[in-house]
């Protein structure tokens, strides 16, 4: 838990994880572009800055993970849960949400769906 992947050198960083507790690690600007995330914890992960094109969340707990200034683009939340992200501050083209997924794509919004 808590692991500071942001302090690691890019030099050949390439990384994937399968139910792992990765639960308050940090990210921060790391390239994790084709990246695999399989079953994992990642409840407060900081995603600040991270290019995550074409990444895979495969049952993904995303509970106030957080993303800010984020490249998102083709990525696949299919299958996870807990999904909260800012459209306006995240780039999400092409990216794979399920209906429930969608859902937290709207919460700064405030608005109720029924």
């Amino acid at each position: 838990m808590g692991l500071r992947f942001d302090e690691i050198d890019e030099f050949l960083f390439q990384v994937s994880f399968t139910g792992c507790n990765l639960q308050l690690s940090s990210f921060y600007q790391k390239n994790l572009s084709h990246t695999k995330f399989a079953h994992c914890n990642l409840e407060g992960v900081d995603f600040t800055g991270v290019t995550l094109l074409e990444a895979t969340f495969d049952q993904c707990n995303l509970r106030n993970a957080l993303f800010d200034r984020a490249n998102l683009e083709k990525s696949n939340f299919s299958t996870s849960y807990h999904i909260q992200i800012d459209l306006d501050r995240n780039k999400l083209k092409n990216a794979k949400f399920s209906i429930e997924g969608a859902l937290g794509l709207l919460v700064k919004y405030k608005i109720k769906i029924e």
